[in-house]
């Protein structure tokens, strides 16, 4: 029936977001594919587009003069005067240390369209895992100010990211 009404990039779109939903949390990888075919065969993809999804989707990101967009959304760039965002490449990619994994890239999707909502975040992670570097990562892309408190010592929360 979904097949009826809605067109398949439509459906790829839509599974996309119910994969970070449902699935960008699952503890074994064994669970997050069986959750991922589950809603994959709900929204009547092919069992090739799901696998694809798994193994090979690689958010792009690129930077323009206003905006960064990281995979399937499009944040502003806050280009104060005296500040700018890092330096691009001629294809509009963004410039940095920071190692564009496919894993790293995936989950600064996910953190971009939680900035994009408004929607706050937990990082979890063990130390040294990258979750403030991911932050700042974006931070700087969009030219923002991020105000980091390390709380390690002092509490059972690892720190705060606040983006100004």
């Amino acid at each position: 029936r979904i097949r009826e009404v809605a067109t398949l990039q439509l459906r790829e779109t839509v599974f996309g977001e119910a994969a970070d939903c449902f699935c960008g949390i699952s503890a074994s990888e064994r669970l997050q594919r069986a959750q991922l075919h589950a809603i994959g065969y709900y929204w009547g993809l092919a069992e090739s587009s799901v696998q694809h999804y798994l193994t090979h989707r690689k958010p792009e990101i690129t930077s323009s003069e206003q905006t960064l967009t990281v995979g399937r959304v499009l944040l502003p760039l806050c280009l104060q005067p005296g500040r700018r965002a890092h330096a691009v490449t001629s294809g509009g990619v963004p410039q940095s240390r920071f190692g564009l994994t496919k894993a790293a890239t995936c989950n600064l999707e996910r953190l971009a369209v939680c900035v994009h909502l408004r929607e706050s975040v937990l990082l979890v992670g063990e130390t040294g895992t990258g979750k403030t570097t991911i932050v700042q990562y974006l931070a700087g892309e969009l030219g923002r100010t991020l105000v980091v408190q390390n709380m390690s010592q002092q509490s059972e929360s690892m720190g705060t990211c606040v983006f100004c």
